[in-house]
This record gives structure tokens, C-alpha cells and sequence, in this order.
């Protein structure tokens, strides 16, 4: 019996059949060897998801990997908690049929994890490359503001990428697994690491990208008008917490922030930044 904690992956699947061989690909090559596959096929159309997963499972006989079917599509949240539920692992890796992992990721975030037991997520940058390309990668870090603003700066955007995060299971139950609020759909990950931050959860960033995100037409972030009407629903549920956090990130000092880093971008970048405009303007009022 391995005396590594037992890491269940979690993966939603629809429509993925395209890429999810490649995912399970990188599952496979990592040097961290205590873990499960749970999929979830949110009653996708036939396009060989299962046959992939079938062969991937016969490969590696000493893992479970279990796929599991939606009789009728339920989203993206639904199709993780379907997969959570059914996890025996006391930690739980997401990892999108469309991504992929360098062999480390496992090892290095479970290292994490094992030298910091009061952190319960622990997440990292990513390289992001464009559909087939993996070899042309771009590096999205975690700036140091992020880091040290933590909870703060996620009102500015949404830094954790569900891919290269791993999260202990018992505080994802605590705080009641993902939102099945339509309106929060392909936001959904955004909207847990903020209940999870009010929650006190406690997070650690590895410096390295292990993770490899991959970006083409048919990912639902491309669609900018809809990730709009997403961020605003995002921001009504949440609108206390973006209040109070957004001015303690007026207090350490936005200007000087946005001059060092590199130009963020996203509807809540823009939000946060007109509305600390506002408040320097509202202060110097009262100064004068």
C-alpha cells in the first residue's frame, strides 16, 4: 500500500473527445503514483471520450479510472461534484480534458502540501499554449501583489487556474463542492475560491508552471460577451466581499502596482480599476 495520500483527479467532460486522450496522457506519466481518474461525461455527444478513457484504464490496471455518465447535461459544477463525490482521495486535482500536466505537477504541489499542512489549496502559474502547439508556450505567472494581497487581489481577477490547483476534499465539502447556479457556469471555480478564501481557507503558490492551458475556439473563455454577464453575476453574489476587499486593496496602493506588473486584463480588472479611480478621486475631494 502506497504511504502517499491518495489524489483523485477530477475531470468534467463534454464534447472533449478531441483532447482528452492528451490530458490522460500527462496522468500517466507522472512520477507521483498514488492516484485516481474520476470522469465525468456530462451526457456529451458520441465522440470516443469513453473508448479513450476504456484504453487509458486497461493501460494502468493498478489505478481506478472510472467514467461516469450524465443522463442529461447538468454543467460543468454538476459534472465535478458527480465526480467529488464519488473520490476516495483525501486531496482532489482538477484537471480539464483540454490541459495538460508536466510529469512534477503531482509530486511537486503534494510536496506543498506535506511541508504546509494548515494550507488547503495550493495552486501555481500555468503555460498557456494555443490549441495543438504545446511546444509554444506563454507563461501566466502569479505576481508577488497577488500573493501577499491574498484574499484582496481576487477581486482583480481570477489567478487560480482550476487545472493547477489541488484542494484538500474535506474543506471542498465544507464549503458545499461547486455552485450549480446557471448563471455562474465556466465562472464556477472563480466563485469557490472566494467562498473558500471568506471561509479562512489558507493558500499556498509554487513558483514553477506545471500545468500546460490550452486555449482554442471551442473553450468557453473565448467567448468575451458571455464572461462579462458571468463576472457581473459573480460580483453581485459576492458584492460584500468585493467591497471590503477591494478597498483594502486601495490601501495598498493600486498605482503603484499596475506600474510594476504587467497589464492585467478581464471585466473585472477594468471593474476594480475604474472603481479605484473612483475612490482616489473621492479622497482627494476631501482633501481639498
Amino acid at each position: 500500500m502506497s504511504s502517499q495520500p491518495l489524489v483523485s483527479i477530477i475531470m468534467p467532460c463534454y464534447g472533449m473527445g478531441k483532447y482528452i486522450g492528451e490530458a490522460l496522457e500527462s496522468v500517466g506519466k507522472q512520477t507521483y503514483t498514488h492516484w485516481e481518474v474520476i470522469a465525468v461525461d456530462d451526457c456529451g455527444p458520441d465522440d470516443g471520450t469513453k473508448e479513450i478513457i476504456d484504453s487509458f484504464a486497461s493501460e494502468y490496471p493498478e489505478h481506478r479510472v472510472e467514467l461516469i455518465r450524465h443522463q442529461e447535461n447538468k454543467g460543468v459544477s454538476a459534472a465535478r461534484n458527480t465526480a467529488i463525490e464519488a473520490a476516495n482521495g483525501e486531496f482532489l486535482a482538477f484537471l480539464d480534458p483540454d490541459d495538460l500536466w508536466k510529469p512534477s505537477h503531482l509530486m511537486d504541489t503534494m510536496y506543498v502540501f506535506d511541508q504546509k499542512p494548515e494550507v488547503g489549496i495550493v495552486a501555481g502559474p500555468v503555460d498557456v499554449f494555443r490549441s495543438e502547439d504545446c511546444n509554444n508556450t506563454k507563461l501566466w505567472p502569479i505576481r508577488e501583489w497577488q500573493v501577499v494581497n491574498y484574499p484582496a487581489s481576487l477581486t482583480c481577477n481570477n489567478f487560480i487556474q482550476p487545472s493547477a490547483a489541488i484542494v484538500r476534499r474535506e474543506i471542498l465539502v465544507g464549503a458545499s463542492w461547486f455552485s450549480t447556479e446557471a448563471e455562474l457556469q465556466h465562472i464556477e471555480d472563480y466563485d469557490l475560491w472566494i467562498r473558500l478564501a471568506e471561509l479562512g481557507v489558507q493558500l499556498a503558490i509554487r513558483d514553477e508552471a506545471t500545468c500546460l492551458y490550452r486555449k482554442h475556439a471551442g473553450a468557453a473563455t473565448s467567448d468575451a460577451e458571455m464572461m462579462n454577464r458571468l463576472s457581473d453575476a459573480l460580483i453581485m453574489k459576492h458584492l460584500t466581499f468585493f467591497i471590503r476587499m477591494q478597498g483594502q486593496m486601495h490601501m495598498a496602493n493600486m498605482n503603484s502596482i499596475a506600474e510594476t506588473s504587467d497589464k492585467l486584463t478581464g471585466p473585472l480588472w477594468g471593474i476594480f480599476m475604474r472603481f479605484n479611480q473612483w475612490l482616489r478621486k473621492l479622497r482627494n475631494c476631501f482633501q481639498h
